[in-house]
């Protein structure tokens, strides 16, 4: 949790980086990770991560980001050219 808190500087200004003309914005930061396993933290403007996946609009489903994030893969994002 201490990682978390040092680093939401960097974060906003990664974020604020993101387009906002094209829909709710989503960030995944990479904290570490080993073979198919990874930890980070997921920024979703729109707050859908919180909701039942029945409520989730088809929108933010299938987002390249949240097609990595619930592989919970940087590699597989990576092999799939999407950065994280």
């Amino acid at each position: 949790m201490i990682y978390l808190w040092a680093m939401v500087p960097t974060y906003r200004l990664e974020i604020a980086k993101l387009p906002a003309d094209h829909g709710p914005r989503l960030r995944y930061f990479d904290w570490e990770g080993f073979a198919s396993t990874s930890f980070g933290a997921l920024y979703d403007e729109s707050d859908e991560i919180t909701k039942p996946a029945a409520e989730r609009s088809e929108a933010w489903k299938k987002s390249e980001l949240m097609i990595c994030f619930i592989a919970a893969s940087e590699v597989g994002c990576r092999q799939a050219g999407i950065s994280t």
